[in-house]
């Protein structure tokens, strides 16, 4: 992945909206923690670079859904 990509991913998982105005620095440090431990964990495992990209990117998507999910209920 780009590092533009691997951090809007961080910043994702840490709850900041993609659709903007939601979000902050305590968030993106969550989510930074969030998928290190993940990396870190299925490094360990010894999963394979092509899986553990499917992993982050299965977070991703929930993730995003999450998000849309919450801006419906606000709406």
């Amino acid at each position: 992945m780009g590092r533009v990509k691997v951090t809007q991913t961080k910043s994702v998982i840490g709850g900041t909206s993609m659709f903007g105005g939601v979000g902050g620095v305590g968030r993106t440090v969550i989510g930074v923690l969030i998928i290190k431990s993940l990396q870190a964990g299925l490094i360990h495992l010894h999963v394979q670079s092509f899986w553990q990209q499917v992993a982050i990117g299965v977070v991703i998507v929930v993730a995003v859904w999450i998000d849309a999910l919450q801006r419906r209920e606000r709406a």
